[in-house]
């Protein structure tokens, strides 16, 4: 096996849904690709391109002499919902969205507009049971109504809800409450009431809030260093595969000493989990315990 092909296992169970819908909307846009260029953005091998063109997206996509795939000319800018809903089914990321009804793929599929939706990471929870509470969540947020819910047994009040992320595979609410911007797990959120008072966005915040890596925003930041192995440091040399990364040494048998700057560690524990074995958490040690504790827990079950 060669360097390019060594990569995090993907297993059966797994959807790499983020991956596939950024895929959709490239070929629905009129975007032209090569395997190698998608298989750089994304941090995965060739093979794994060539599985999503080949298999889950054929009967949309053609291949140039070049080697460039691109959507059948036919079916530029005339995808209806109702194929990209079967195209997004085939592919197996149906569940990855509360509910792909027209207006919502419309949306997505809309790059110019502000979606209320932002994914991040490569696995998912399937969140089908929580599609009334997405759809009222995305009411809220589009007509900025003031909301108040029970979060693991308290009660909020006067939340203002900003937007649904997904960050590794959870769903988040982002929203301000008391002045802080604050995330709760949406799977968590229970007796959801949406008030018919609004609020005005506060533009300093829904800026910080969409350009924030991952859901937890706090003043205090933890800075992680962990060593790639050499195997896989071209991935994170092309695109950055941890939290606000910054490639710190390159060392002379190839590994790499990298830094990534988060704000919990759910941001970055996952992401090392994913990697694993090519990844070595060298500090703080709390972020090296927790890796373990995470890894014991999974051998006892």
């Amino acid at each position: 096996m060669s360097d390019m092909d060594i990569g995090p296992m993907e297993s059966r169970g797994e959807k790499l849904a983020p991956r596939l819908v950024e895929i959709i909307i490239k070929l629905a846009s009129g975007q032209k690709f090569t395997t190698a260029k998608l298989a750089e953005e994304f941090g995965v091998d060739q093979r794994t391109i060539r599985r999503d063109l080949n298999e889950r997206l054929s009967n949309y996509v053609e291949r140039d002499s070049n080697n460039n795939y691109y959507i059948t000319p036919s079916l530029l800018g005339k995808l209806t919902t109702s194929d990209f809903r079967g195209l997004a089914n085939n592919a197996g990321i149906g569940g990855l969205y509360p509910e792909l009804t027209n207006r919502f793929i419309k949306e997505l599929l809309d790059q110019g507009s502000e979606t209320v939706y932002d994914v991040e990471g490569y696995n998912y929870e399937n969140n089908q049971e929580y599609r009334s509470l997405f759809q009222k969540l995305n009411s809220a947020i589009k007509e900025q109504q003031i909301i108040k819910f029970i979060y693991k047994e308290k009660n909020y009040s006067d939340i203002h809800p900003y937007q649904i992320k997904n960050a590794n595979g959870i769903w988040y609410l982002m929203a301000v409450d008391g002045g802080k911007i604050k995330s709760f797990s949406i799977s968590k959120i229970d007796c959801l009431i949406i008030h018919q008072s609004r609020f005005q966005k506060n533009e300093a915040f829904n800026k910080e809030i969409k350009e924030q890596d991952g859901v937890w925003i706090s003043s205090q930041q933890i800075e992680v260093i962990v060593l790639v192995d050499s195997k896989v440091a071209d991935y994170f040399k092309r695109r950055d595969l941890l939290p606000n990364q910054v490639i710190e040494q390159e060392l002379k048998d190839g590994d790499l000493k990298v830094k990534s700057t988060v704000y919990h560690p759910n941001e970055i524990v996952p992401l090392i989990k994913y990697w694993m074995p090519h990844l070595r958490v060298v500090g703080p040690g709390s972020i090296s315990k927790s890796v373990k504790l995470d890894i014991q827990r999974y051998l006892e079950e």
